[in-house]
Parts: C-alpha cells; sequence; structure tokens
C-alpha cells in the first residue's frame, strides 16, 4: 500500500446548495482529511458549512454538519483541522457557502491506495 500526502480537492461552489469537495475515486482507496482552507474571495461576509456523510445519503443536512453556517469575512481565510477518516467511495465531505462564486474550499490530507 501506497500513502501520498496532498492536496486532495479544491472547489468554488457556483451554487447555494451542498456541494461534494471530497470523496475517494474508487473503492480501493482511503483517506484522512487533516484540514480544510476556506477562502472568502469576495466582498460580503458569506456562512459557511461542511459536511461529512458516511455513507452518503445524497442531501447532507445538519445531522451531517462538522462546520455549520459559520461566518467569514471577505478577503479572509478559515482553518479548520480534522482527523476524518473517508473509508470507501461512498463516503464524501460536502461544503456549502450562503453566496455562489465567492468562497473557496480546499481539502489536505492523504490517500492510500
Amino acid at each position: 500500500m501506497s500513502t501520498t500526502l496532498k492536496q486532495l480537492a479544491q472547489i468554488q461552489p457556483t451554487v447555494t446548495t451542498p456541494t461534494t469537495l471530497y470523496s475517494p475515486a474508487s473503492s480501493g482507496i482511503t483517506a484522512v482529511i487533516r484540514t480544510i482552507c476556506v477562502c472568502n474571495t469576495g466582498t460580503t461576509t458569506s456562512k459557511v458549512s461542511i459536511y461529512h456523510e458516511s455513507p452518503s445519503t445524497g442531501s447532507p443536512d445538519g445531522t451531517h454538519a462538522i462546520v455549520y453556517q459559520r461566518a467569514i469575512a471577505p478577503g479572509s481565510t478559515l482553518t479548520f483541522e480534522f482527523l476524518i477518516a473517508i473509508g470507501s467511495n461512498t463516503d464524501l465531505i460536502s461544503v456549502q457557502a450562503d453566496a455562489a462564486n465567492q468562497v473557496t474550499f480546499t481539502a489536505y490530507g492523504a490517500e492510500q491506495t
């Protein structure tokens, strides 16, 4: 087995509904999410949420929240430290911002194949 530390995913959602940030590409891959950085590149304060579904239900909500409606000022970055095991391609991390095209989410961690 091989373990690779890397940027696992990055997205700036174009909608205000939950959007998948990371899920392993295949069932043979496991991962650990260590850090998620959230950067508000817009000009207004935004509220952000991060969800962990294990296994995915297809519709994350408050019961899956690991960060919920946290305010982030324009031009600011929030860093969240985690130790989240993603055991299969049915597990996922979703993100949400209340303003489209304004907040970038980046996940860092390790994948094992």
